[in-house]
C-alpha cells in the first residue's frame, strides 16, 4: 500500500524581525516607485501552504506607501510631507 500525506497548514508565518523601521527623505522622489525597504516572513509549511504573501492593513490612510505581494518590498507611492502627516 502507498500512503501519502499531505502538508496541512499548520504553520503561521513568522517575520525575521520583531520589528522593522525604515526612515524616508522627503526629497525622495516618490514618481519612479522607489523602494526604501523590504519586511520578510517565513512559513515552516511545505509547498503552496509555505507561500507568504504580504499586504498593508493600517496606518497607510493617504496611500503614501505600496507593498510588494510576493516581495515585501515596500514602496513609495505619493509624496510624504512630515508636516502634513
Amino acid at each position: 500500500m502507498l500512503l501519502r500525506v499531505l502538508d496541512d497548514n499548520d504553520n503561521f508565518p513568522e517575520f525575521e524581525r520583531p520589528s522593522y523601521h525604515f526612515f524616508i527623505s522627503e526629497s525622495l522622489s516618490w514618481r519612479d516607485r522607489p523602494s526604501f525597504g523590504q519586511v520578510c516572513a517565513i512559513d515552516r509549511d511545505e509547498g503552496s501552504n509555505a507561500e507568504v504573501r504580504y499586504s498593508l492593513i493600517g496606518g497607510n490612510t493617504d496611500g503614501n506607501f505600496e507593498i510588494g505581494r510576493e516581495t515585501g518590498e515596500l514602496r513609495l507611492a505619493k509624496p510624504v510631507d512630515r508636516e502634513a502627516r
